[in-house]
Parts: C-alpha cells; structure tokens; sequence
C-alpha cells in the first residue's frame, strides 16, 4: 500500500500536459513491441515453411545462358540470376529490372545503364563488364552450345560505355530485340578464366552465383534413384522486393512413376501431364490450373534431301497426315496449322486425304508398286520378327492399329481399330523412282525414359506417323536418341525427317528457325528452308513497329510457309499447374514460360 500510496502521489503531482505525454509514450511503447514479436513471430514461420516443387524432368544445370535447352533449368536459374529487362505478366510487356533502357530515335542503339546498389550474391558489384562478358564474350563466342541465343545475338555489336553503361549496335531495326536482354547475367570476375566450350559443362552450374532472389544454400546433385534436386535460400540483400518464402527445393524426376511415388511430399508440380493428372487429380490436397505456351511440335523435312527437294513429296507426308485423329489420341494438345502462333490457327487448316496423298507422289514419279514379301521358313517368325529394308522390325500388335488404305480418301469414320486379315498384312505397297530407288526417311526423335509421359506421346505420334505414310507408300525409319546425341543430330542435320518442338518466347520472332542464314549447322532452320520471300517478309516483320502492318505481314508469311510446307505443324501441349494451396499470390496469366509464374514471386506467401 505504501508503495501504491507513492505511486499515485507521483502521478498526481505531474501536471495535465505531463500525464497525456506519458500516457502516449506507454502507447508507443506498447505498439513498438507488439509489432516486434509479431514480425519476429512471422519471420520464423516463413523461415520454418519449405516450398517444395516437382518436375517431371532433371535438372541439369542452374545457368541462364543454357535456359533454352531444359525447362526445370529455366525455372530455378530465373530465381537465382536477373537480367537487364525482364517479362511484365501483367502488361505482357518487357520493362527495364536491373538497368534503365534508352533506345536511340534510329532503332539501332540500345543503352543500359545498371541501377546502383545491384550485387551478385557473393557482394561483388554487377557491371557493365558483366553484360559484356555474358553478351559477347559468351553468346557470341563461335563455340557457344546454344544456337537460341546465338541467332538471337548475330550481327549485334556489344560495347562497354563506362562502369555501369552498356550498348548495343544493331544493323537493323528490330521491334523484337528487347525480349533477347531478359537473359540473366552472367558474373564475368568468377567464369572469366573458363573456356566458353568447356561453360556448359563447368561446376558452377550446379553452384553459381548469381544476383537474383534467391541464392543456393544446397548445390544440384542427383541421387542414385536418379532424381535431381537443389535447395535454394531467400537473398537478402536482393535491390528488388524481397520474397516472404524462406527457402525453395526442387525435385527433378526421371519418370512419371517417380513423380507420382513422392507426390506426398510436393506443394506444386509446375507441368502436369500424362499419368501424373490422374495421380493428381485423386490427391484432395492438389487443384489444378490448366495453361499454354507459345511452343509447337512439328516435323520438319530437311529439304536438302534429294527427294524432299520435291514440293509434291512434302505436300504428299502432309496430306496423309489427318491431325484430328492424331490428336484424338493425345488428350491435352491444342492444333498448330502455321508457325505464327499470333494468327487464329483454325484458319490456316489444311484438308488430309490420302487419296490427294497418293496422287501427289505418283505425280512426282513415284510409282506404287506391291512390295515382294520376305520367304522365310517360319512364317511366324516372319511376321513378327524380320523386316524388309528401310524398315523396323513390327509385331501383330504394332501392324493392327490402323486399316491399310487403298482407294478412297481417308476419314475419321473409316479409321479401324481392328488387326487386318493376315493376308492383308502380308500385302504392303511401296514407292519408287524411275530408277527403282525404293522412297523411304529416317525419321529422328528425342528418346526419353521408359515410363515418362513424354516417352507414351512419343510412341503415339511416331506410330500414328509411320502407319500413315506406310499407306501412302513411304517407307519410314525411326531412329531414337537420347538429348545429347539428339542435339549433335540435328546440329550436322543428320535426318530427312525430325520430330521436334520449338518455343517462340516473349516475342514470337520466327527469324532463328525460318530465316535463310539459320539453315545448316550454325542455326535452328531445321528444315534447311531457303526463301528469298520469307527472308523478306521476317525482316519487314522485325523492322516495323505498328502492330496493324505487323500482323499484315505476318499473315503474308504464314501463307508463303504453308504454300513451301517445309515442315507439318502438329499441336502444342495444354499444361497443368498443381498446387496444395500452402503458397498464396501465384499467378499463372500469360506466361511465355513455365518459368513466368516466378516473375511475381515478390508477392508470394505461406497461407
């Protein structure tokens, strides 16, 4: 009581103005430390909480400037490296992220002044000489092992200004060039003394440093069951809006099973396809968000062979192609009819007929002519084992999926599910020269593991292909390699055919795959087509920068490709997003990219 009854006396003795201060100061004092252990409290849930992703592919190696070849590689890189520009989902608009651009009046200078206060997550300063060693030294080195960027940087003169300024020269206008500047840099005083051919396959990619949010606290390493994966770490002292997620890991799965055998364990699986969208869709913790990409599959026809030199021959594999059936046995693929993926595809469509299809190739000079079968001992064995040249080895299985055609054009209602009679399958026609040089193509694809979701749509267009064109009379050879192979195939365009797919990006830019001086080994023109028009009117394309004359020539373009059909566009893939809802603030509008869900991750938290 005497301590209360001194108390009360204190506060009666201090004047009015003196009880409000302190009164407020209390508050203050209350709020300041209320804040305090709330923030500290919040801290250490997001520093708690994992997010963990799948992929239903490797990992392979965490560096921007080989992004292009591998999309799990793409994703995590774009969270550990930023570049000069990078993609406004919002807007769909290229915007300045670690630098300030001005583009001279001409169209020909680009100017890239870095902003101050960027660091690489070793505390190294970003500078101009990073951009030059990641622009020229690198991407435009002639052993440089992706021909993306390559094409994207010829002819493009890159020059150091002072410190913090780059520039970049351009021969020509080009309204697309922004987007190439959203690589992420490279830092020049760590790789500076690595052989440009020897980058691909240095350590840093499996550890680098680089100036985006988030930093490697786990390197990439792979684990004896195969699977890839990596841990990543909040940087702090990241210039742009710091992320609330502490800490990200990555999974890389070689197969479906895979996936689906540690689905308990993932918050989101960014690309959901095949047998993992059931898996998915049975799991209550997950829902899905569907998305496209502009990307296409396609075959493309290496026109320098002698025989696909000829238009009839081209048009003749396109017109036995009925895309409808095909896709019908591959759910979740949208129609591409033109490499122009701005324009409605439905209005590019051509009519199958294999009546047309046939008729084509007799017209060219290849006659139709009953192949001889093969004597054999056993006729057993005969069906099911041996092959007569050119062509692979077919069980009664693999033969029974399609009714040989004979007279009339084909239509979805006359496709047959049913095995042909025995003597019908012994009977196969095929095509000659005047020569009598039999007309057959080794046809390539990409060989992915047994079980993966790739490998089942693989096997489905492959076979739909080669029955196809058996009808027509074309002998087909499928030859499969694995990725590394694959890209020395088609870097010697060792092929007549190739199954392929292609992305476009940000800007849609068809020069690096369709433009004349990409043809051979030094470029993506996988069909090796030449067309002075086309060359033309990609060049127009690129120069102006009124959208209404845009689209006016790039219909112009999309008419003179159909007409030459170096290539039979197939579809492009719809995707799933999968997600458990621990993270909240994704969104997943207009991407490019799988890896354009990360550009708002500034905005992403724990729920």
């Amino acid at each position: 009581m005497k301590h209360q009854s001194t108390f009360m006396r204190v506060v009666k003795s201090y004047s009015m103005l003196e009880k409000v201060l302190s009164v407020f100061l209390i508050l203050i004092l209350l709020y300041v430390g209320g804040q305090y252990f709330l923030n500290k409290n919040k801290k250490s849930q997001v520093k708690e909480g994992i997010y963990t992703e799948g992929f239903q592919a490797g990992i392979f190696r965490i560096n921007p400037v080989y992004a292009d070849l591998n999309e799990p590689d793409r994703d995590i890189s774009s969270l550990v490296f930023r570049g000069l520009t990078k993609y406004d989902a919002s807007t769909q608009k290229i915007i300045g992220d670690i630098a300030d651009v001005t583009i001279s009046e001409d169209k020909l200078k680009y100017t890239f002044v870095i902003k101050d206060g960027i660091t690489w997550q070793d505390g190294e300063a970003v500078t101009a000489d990073d951009a030059v060693y990641t622009f020229k030294t690198v991407i435009q080195d002639p052993s440089f092992q992706n021909p993306v960027l390559k094409a994207n940087f010829d002819g493009v003169q890159v020059e150091k200004v002072d410190e913090k300024t780059v520039m970049f020269t351009l021969t020509a206008p080009n309204s697309f060039f922004i987007t190439n500047t959203t690589v992420g840099l490279l830092p020049e005083h760590i790789l500076k003394d690595v052989p440009v051919s020897d980058l691909i396959n240095d350590d840093f990619n499996k550890n680098p440093i680089g100036n985006g949010p988030y930093r490697i606290e786990v390197p990439l390493s792979t684990t004896i069951t195969g699977v890839t994966q990596v841990l990543l770490e909040r940087y702090d002292g990241f210039y742009g809006k710091i992320p609330q997620l502490q800490q990200l890991r990555f999974f890389g799965y070689p197969g479906q099973a895979d996936l689906i055998k540690n689905i308990s364990s993932l918050n989101a699986i960014s690309k959901v396809t095949g047998e993992v969208v059931k898996a998915v869709s049975e799991d209550s913790r997950f829902s899905m968000y569907g998305y496209s990409l502009p990307q296409y599959t396609a075959v493309f026809m290496n026109i320098d062979n002698a025989d696909l030199k000829n238009l009839k021959v081209r048009q003749a594999l396109q017109k036995a192609i009925h895309k409808d059936i095909l896709l019908s046995k591959l759910p979740d693929t949208i129609s591409v009819e033109t490499p122009v993926l701005r324009l409605n595809q439905d209005e590019w469509k051509y009519v199958a007929s294999m009546d047309e299809a046939k008729k084509l190739l007799t017209d060219a000079g290849y006659k139709e002519t009953l192949e001889e079968p093969i004597k054999t001992l056993s006729p057993t064995v005969e069906a099911s084992a041996e092959t007569t040249e050119g062509t692979s080895a077919e069980t009664p299985e693999e033969t029974s999926a399609e009714t040989p055609e004979e007279t009339s054009a084909e239509t979805p209602d006359q496709v047959s599910d049913t095995a042909p009679e025995a003597s019908q399958a012994e009977e196969k026609t095929i095509r000659k020269n005047p020569s009598g040089e039999i007309l057959k193509f080794r046809l390539i694809a990409r060989l992915y593991p047994e079980g993966s979701y790739k490998r089942n749509e693989m096997d489905i267009v492959l076979d739909y292909l080669e029955q196809q064109w058996a009808k027509a009379g074309v002998t087909i050879s499928i030859e499969l390699y694995d990725s590394s192979t694959l890209q020395e195939k088609i870097r010697t365009r060792d092929y007549d055919l190739l199954l392929f797919g292609q992305g476009l990006g940000y800007n849609q830019d068809l020069y690096g795959y369709w433009y004349s001086t990409q043809v051979g080994e030094a470029g993506l023109n996988l069909s090796n087509y030449k067309s002075f028009a086309v060359d033309t009117l990609i060049e127009q394309i690129r120069t102006t920068f009124d959208d209404e004359e845009k689209n006016a020539k790039l219909k112009e373009l999309a008419k003179t490709i159909q007409a030459d059909t170096p290539a039979i566009f197939l579809y492009r893939p719809v995707y799933y997003y999968a997600g458990d809802g621990k993270v909240k603030g994704l969104n997943l509008q207009n991407m490019a990219f799988p890896s354009d869900r990360f550009c708002g991750i500034g905005n992403w938290f724990l729920n």
